[in-house]
């Protein structure tokens, strides 16, 4: 075996990491819109312009963020991002009240992008064939799970602390996420750069003009650009609606997410198992089915 990926079953620091990081973007993610609603009144256009400035930049950023990671070596880069995420939370905690607050989370999703980039990155390149497998399905495995913690943690704070003390409760998250990255420094530290080269916009442009080519790859692409952005406005426009219209507590306004969460769960446990063979396109029309169902339902629902 390479000294470039080391055998070992260090996967846990990892997984833990990724996991933590997800849970506490769902969280900041319902609970965004939950305060976006409350200090506009009760608009929910100011609700889906708080989701565009959150998630489109770190979605057309993404891939930006694998160029600077695979030329980065040691830790440096991960420390000063989640450094920097904390001290945005921190600020936004400071800037609660004020209606332009709320935009410093869209640097936070931004930062977390990038984390989570860094130790995928870094796991495939540090862990053995065994270890990576590891990490990814327990990953997966987890993730729905991320789903239910995390909005609803978010519910739960929103309903029983002020706007200010609710995100602090979620940079207490993000500090104890640092502390944690700074004990596993050793476990979590990239070894070498997988590209050589300063990175150039222009090299970056040409790197996607040639991805671009591939017209299949070019549509799966925006293909799942679109079922991310349409189920993003599920989940940033339900709670409010849920809330506003229907009078529903705050601390009930995750009841959606842990839904979605549980059925996530089951799925990426019972499709692998009874549909061996579903070929990655079958995947996609699973994810459209579930997304009109959704549509017809809330259409239903909101015309009664």
């Amino acid at each position: 075996m390479s000294a470039s990926r080391p055998a070992g079953n260090d996967d846990y620091p990892f997984t833990v990491l990724r996991v933590a990081t997800l849970a506490l973007d769902y969280a900041k993610g319902f609970l965004l819109p939950l305060l976006v609603y409350q200090q506009s009144g009760g608009s929910t256009l100011a609700v889906g312009v708080a989701y565009f400035v959150e998630f489109m930049p770190r979605a057309l950023l993404s891939p930006v963020f694998g160029s600077i990671v695979d030329r980065s070596v040691g830790k440096r880069l991960a420390f000063t991002v989640e450094g920097l995420r904390l001290s945005c939370m921190l600020a936004w905690m400071l800037f609660g009240n004020a209606h332009f607050g709320w935009m410093l989370s869209s640097f936070v999703s931004l930062l977390s992008g990038m984390s989570l980039v860094y130790y995928e990155a870094t796991a495939a390149q540090r862990l053995a064939p065994a270890g990576l497998g590891r990490f990814q399905t327990r990953s997966q495995l987890l993730e729905p799970l991320a789903r239910l913690a995390g909005p609803g943690i978010a519910a739960l704070a929103f309903s029983g602390l002020s706007p200010r003390a609710a995100i602090g409760a979620l940079a207490i998250g993000y500090a104890l996420l640092l502390a944690a990255s700074i004990a596993w420094r050793a476990a979590t530290t990239r070894r070498f750069a997988t590209a050589i080269g300063r990175w150039t916009l222009a090299a970056e442009r040409a790197r996607f003009m040639t991805l671009a080519t591939d017209a299949k790859l070019l549509a799966l692409t925006f293909a799942g650009g679109l079922l991310n952005v349409f189920f993003g406005v599920f989940q940033a426009l339900i709670a409010p609606t849920m809330i506003g219209l229907y009078g529903m507590p705050a601390a009930y306004s995750a009841l959606s997410n842990l839904a979605g969460g549980a059925i996530s769960f089951v799925l990426c446990i019972v499709v692998p198992r009874c549909a061996k063979d579903l070929r990655p396109a079958g995947f996609g029309r699973l994810g459209v089915l579930c997304l009109a169902l959704a549509a017809v339902l809330s259409a239903a629902n909101l015309g009664a």
